[in-house]
């Protein structure tokens, strides 16, 4: 009997994608970073700096590390999504907890810093300080706590009962996590560095024991990149749309930009928003039936409640039954067929029963097509 695993995540590549995000130079930093260092910075110092005689060295890494903090917050947000879903694994909610942690210290570190500069009163100063280091102090000592008690818990046998040491050493959990959650949950909150250091290693943990096995992207699929986030679609490997050279109205693809994978309904509601152009859409719906895209327009138009796209979704519906919309003219005969003229007549004779298969569950009835009866008279 096969067995199915639902995950929260789309496909596999959106995982991997996440991964990405999290880890952005391909896996933890090395051990001997500096524990005070942020991980952004130690990525970003690596890479390639801005060539403008405009930027200095400095302002090249600033940006470089405000990009590789973006990607990672786009992935705690997305590891929050996949939590609210359910049936998220504990190692990838806890490497979120954790990188969200990492990231409001590096933000506390730098308000510091600016307080500093300012020359703020040393008593409001100090007693500011002191507050934002205890609360950091609990963010990493409840995020942590987290990671090795939800871990050690779901491999504890319930015949029996085991201590924690004893399952970490069968996972190859080290024991100092063990001692250190202990002292976090039950004995005063240790030092700042001390927790620093425990999160960089637990996060170096989880790579080399979830992260680092994972198969790679399926590149037929895609992966979700910077450019598919925007519209929030995955993106197709090897299909790209033209470049600036490209007529406004052709079809024509070229390398350049990667298409994002959309389903009829998220390509045409994306067309409406003025999120896609003409020649991407048309390229994405080339794969359904014309008829189709008519009904599912009109499903758009019918169910949004933002008026602008209601009414561009009329208009359109109306340019589709008349053969005058680019959308679904001068297609291959294989995908559409002979579309202009078939859908006058569809769209006339479906209206209300379109309305009636509709897979939505509710439904726009009309005052005219709907009559009260009394409770109990069929």
């Amino acid at each position: 009997m096969v067995q199915y695993i639902v995950t929260p995540w789309r496909d596999h590549n959106e995982l991997i994608t996440a991964r990405t995000q999290l880890y952005p130079g391909g896996g933890p930093p090395s051990d001997d970073t500096p524990d005070n260092l942020p991980w952004a910075a130690v990525y970003a110092s690596s890479a390639t700096r801005p060539t403008d005689q405009q930027r200095s060295e400095d302002d090249g890494l600033s940006s470089a590390v405000s990009r590789v903090e973006a990607d990672q917050r786009l992935a705690v947000g997305r590891v929050q999504m996949w939590a609210h879903r359910g049936n998220c694994p504990h190692l990838v909610e806890s490497t979120g907890l954790l990188v969200a942690v990492v990231l409001d210290d590096v933000d506390q570190s730098r308000r510091r810093r600016q307080q500093q500069r300012e020359r703020l009163a040393a008593s409001a100063q100090a007693s500011s300080l002191s507050l934002s280091d205890f609360a950091v102090r609990a963010a990493y000592a409840t995020a942590f706590s987290r990671f090795v008690t939800g871990l050690l818990d779901s491999q504890q046998d319930k015949q029996k009962k085991q201590s924690m040491y004893s399952l970490a050493k069968t996972i190859g959990l080290p024991a100092t996590f063990v001692e250190l959650r202990h002292q976090a949950t039950h004995e005063q909150l240790p030092s700042l560095l001390k927790l620093r250091s425990a999160a960089k290693k637990a996060l170096s943990w989880i790579w080399d024991f979830y992260w680092k096995g994972l198969p790679p992207a399926d590149p037929s699929r895609g992966e979700m990149l910077q450019d598919g986030d925007r519209v929030g679609f995955p993106l197709l490997a090897g299909v790209t749309a033209g470049g600036d050279s490209r007529d406004e109205g052709s079809a024509e693809l070229q390398l350049g930009t990667v298409l994002p994978v959309m389903s009829c309904e998220q390509v045409l509601l994306a067309y409406l928003q003025g999120k896609l152009d003409e020649a991407t859409a048309r390229h994405q719906l080339a794969q359904y039936d014309a008829a189709f895209i008519v009904k599912t327009t009109d499903d758009i138009g019918n169910s949004t409640k933002d008026i602008r796209t209601m009414t561009r979704a009329l208009r359109l519906v109306g340019d589709m039954i008349e053969g005058t919309c680019p959308l679904i003219t001068n297609r291959p005969p294989t995908s559409a067929g002979d579309a202009s003229s078939s859908l006058g007549g569809e769209a006339a004779r479906g209206g209300q029963q379109q309305q009636q298969q509709r897979s939505r569950g509710w439904v726009r009835r009309s005052k005219e097509s709907w009559k009260p009866k009394p409770i109990g008279t069929v």
